[in-house]
C-alpha cells in the first residue's frame, strides 16, 4: 500500500511542479531552468513526504528494534573483550610458569658460580643462568650491549673474526677461545642463553 502511495506522491509532486515552474520559471538559459525546475520538485516532492507520513500514510521503518540490537551486540562485544582480557592474562601467566620451569631444566652448572657472582670481567655475569629482564640492560651503551650479547658465545669458547671484538675477550681471564667463528654452531647454548642473545640484540 506504501508503494502505491510513494507512486502517487511521486507523479502529484511531477503536477504541482510543472504548474510552478510554467508560472514563476521560464525566463533564462535552458540549463538554468532545468536546475530551478529540479530543485523546485525535489522540494515540493520531500514537502508532500513529510506530510504524507504525517498522516500515516507511509509509514517509516521502524529501527527501535536495530537500535536495541545494536546495543545487545555491543554489550556483548564488551563482555566478549574483557573475557579475552582475563584469558590473555592467564595464558602468560602460564607461559612465565613454563619459562620458569625450562630455565631451571637448562641450567649449566658448567660454571663456576664464584666466577660468576663476582663479575670477573662479565657485564652480564649471569646470562648463562636465568632470563634477563630491561633493568638488566639499563645504563648500558650500545657497545656495552654488544659484548654483553657475545659474552654468550664467549663462555662457549667462541672465536670472533671482528678484531676489536677478539681482543676484548682475550683480556678477559675466563675466557678460552677454542672455537672458530665458522665452525660454532648454536647449539652449544642452552635456551635461556638464546633467549636472553636475541633479548639483549633488540637494544643494541
Amino acid at each position: 500500500m506504501s508503494g502505491i502511495i510513494a507512486i502517487i506522491i511521486f507523479v502529484l509532486s511531477i503536477v504541482i511542479t510543472h504548474m510552478i515552474c510554467s508560472r514563476y520559471i521560464y525566463i533564462g538559459t535552458t540549463d538554468w531552468i532545468i536546475s530551478k525546475k529540479i530543485t523546485v520538485w525535489v522540494i515540493v516532492f520531500m514537502t508532500l513526504l513529510v506530510i504524507a507520513s504525517k498522516l500515516n500514510l507511509v509509514k517509516t521503518p521502524d529501527t527501535s528494534d536495530d537500535k536495541d540490537n545494536k546495543k545487545i551486540t555491543q554489550r556483548e562485544i564488551n563482555e566478549y573483550k574483557k573475557e579475552l582480557k582475563k584469558q590473555m592474562k592467564n595464558d602468560e601467566s602460564e607461559v612465565t610458569s613454563e619459562d620458569s620451569s625450562e630455565d631451571l631444566d637448562d641450567y649449566d652448572d658448567s660454571y663456576n658460580d664464584s666466577d660468576d657472582s663476582a663479575g670477573n670481567g662479565y657485564i652480564l655475569p649471569d646470562s648463562s643462568k636465568r632470563k634477563l629482564k630491561k633493568s638488566d640492560l639499563k645504563g648500558l651503551s650500545k657497545e656495552e650491549l654488544r659484548i654483553a650479547r657475545n659474552e654468550i658465545y664467549a663462555r662457549h669458547g667462541r672465536r670472533f673474526n671482528d678484531k676489536e671484538l677478539q681482543k676484548y675477550f682475550d683480556n678477559q681471564s675466563w675466557y678460552e677461545g677454542t672455537v672458530a667463528a665458522d665452525d660454532f654452531s648454536e647449539d652449544a647454548l642452552n635456551s635461556i642463553e638464546k633467549k636472553n642473545a636475541a633479548f639483549i640484540k633488540q637494544f643494541e
